[in-house]
């Protein structure tokens, strides 16, 4: 049944009100409160909250009634007796949370527009909440000398040369409408003042700090949806290894809370920070993660420590700071502001051309990318079945190669025991860091090598016997560069 069915359920033969005007209330009520997992929430001129309690739920009913229809509301319960008006709280209460229920519940944002919009969907369940604001921390006045202003900012750029360039890729990632290239990996070494950046970016309320691991295995976390929904950067601290689930961040990431709603919000740049190199950079790395990693990255022997630095120790921590909380608000400020001024697509554009420049200036340099699979796995099996591999183990797979020589399928190769041949070519053909970043892409073989026919779920007559397995086109011949002879004729005639 849909709302409307139980809104006419829901009618009260009893009340003074016409059934008319009862049911115009109800809708309303169904469009205002709805059920999300375990809580209901009321949702009204573009705000979503949570009802912690069936009390609190009565309560708003009568005020949002008396606000939207002039009706002062009663209602049956054991100490009050009947009045003018009449809704049957209890049954609408339990209908609410029966079947007007969401299964989704997802944040968005967009500056330009005039209002937070809320948009419910009943085929997909989803409610989307689309926002419009942008928090900016106000910073009290400086209270310094100029000249002590401008020693601490130029001393904290020599100190770390990528400050204006970071703050600025801030401000366009959070306006990007693009953001797979949004993982910042910033290496540098113990001590420098990793602690220092994270704390500055913090105080200016644009980045919360996420426990790498937890959010890998998606524990819980001390943190709230909303800040999230509040910031500009998510910092990664003791960074380490480059996963699968890293790949999904780019744009958006699910909160699951142990005694909450699951709320997915949009997220912006991720910034890595490591003292040491991570293995998924190093030792051939999957080009998937070059087209998602920007690298700032200090040598060490330029390396410097914070706290050793001369301008550092004649400021003070907290005057030091200070100055640049107040430089780095600025410098944020003027860049939203002036990607405001702009028309929504001009400035989404130029948030865009901006990162993919940053981009390409950063870009991850690899000494290799993760050799391609197909290539791998197609050379080494042409290998196998033409006797050119000498390795034992890999000569030992033959029996689980044939190719097919009559029928629609003349001509290609038919494989059993796929993973197992394909893992242990992986194995031998690639290092242990490659294979452990390649083995994951045979889940999807069909995506990787041009399979004529999938047998794995029903047999296949090959040999005579009835098998199971792929049926592979693999070119049988390597390109083979052309050798040009030249005459020489005529200087050997001068020769002899």
């Amino acid at each position: 049944m849909d709302n409307s069915t139980y809104i006419k359920l829901l009618l009260d033969k009893s009340s003074d009100l016409d059934e008319h005007e009862q049911e115009n209330i109800l809708r309303f009520l169904f469009e205002t409160f709805v059920q999300y997992q375990k809580d209901t929430l009321f949702i009204y001129n573009g705000s979503i909250k949570r009802i912690k309690s069936k009390q609190a739920f009565i309560t708003m009913v009568k005020m949002i009634i008396f606000i939207e229809f002039k009706i002062e509301v009663s209602y049956y319960d054991k100490k009050a007796k009947k009045r003018k008006y009449l809704i049957k709280m209890d049954e609408l209460f339990d209908t609410i949370t029966t079947v007007n229920s969401y299964d989704l519940l997802i944040y968005e944002s967009n500056l330009f527009a005039d209002k937070q919009v809320i948009i419910k969907d009943d085929i997909t369940g989803v409610i989307k909440v689309i926002g419009n604001r942008l928090h900016l921390k106000e910073i009290s006045d400086l209270y310094m000398k100029e000249d002590d202003y401008k020693k601490i900012v130029e001393d904290y750029k020599n100190h770390f040369p990528y400050f204006d360039e970071l703050l600025d890729l801030i401000v366009d990632m959070r306006f990007a409408k693009d953001r797979k290239a949004s993982f910042l990996h910033f290496r540098v070494k113990s001590d420098w003042g990793k602690s220092f950046l994270s704390g500055l970016l913090k105080n200016l309320e644009i980045a919360i700090e996420i426990d790498y691991h937890n959010l890998m295995n998606k524990g819980a976390n001390d943190i709230a949806p909303i800040q999230v929904r509040n910031s500009f950067v998510m910092i990664i601290d003791e960074f380490n290894n480059f996963s699968q689930e890293m790949k999904k961040l780019s744009h958006s990431f699910t909160f699951a809370q142990k005694f909450g709603m699951s709320e997915t919000v949009e997220i912006y740049l991720k910034i890595l920070l490591s003292a040491e190199k991570s293995p998924s950079f190093s030792g051939g790395v999957d080009d998937q993660i070059v087209n998602r990693v920007m690298v700032f990255d200090i040598p060490d022997s330029e390396a410097v420590k914070l706290v050793d630095r001369e301008e550092y120790i004649h400021q003070g921590n907290a005057k030091y700071m200070k100055a640049l909380e107040y430089y780095a608000s600025k410098r944020i400020k003027d860049r939203v502001k002036e990607l405001m001024s702009m028309n929504e697509f001009d400035a989404h554009k130029q948030a865009d051309d901006r990162v993919r420049k940053t981009y390409t200036k950063y870009k991850m340099k690899v000494e290799s990318l993760v050799n391609n699979v197909a290539d791998v796995l197609n050379d080494t099996i042409l290998d196998i079945f033409n006797m050119e591999e000498s390795n034992p183990i890999l000569s030992n797979l033959r029996e689980e190669i044939r190719i097919i020589e009559d029928g629609k399928f003349a001509g290609n190769y038919f494989v059993t025991n796929v993973a197992n041949v394909f893992e242990t070519i992986l194995k031998i053909k690639t290092s242990e860091n490659e294979f452990k970043k390649m083995r994951y892409k045979l889940n999807n073989i069909e995506d990787i090598l041009n399979v004529v026919e999938d047998r794995r779920n029903k047999r296949y007559r090959i040999d005579g016997k009835q098998r199971r397995g792929l049926i592979i086109s693999i070119p049988q011949y390597k390109e083979e560069i052309p050798i040009v002879y030249e005459t020489i004729e005529k200087e050997a005639e001068e020769v002899f």
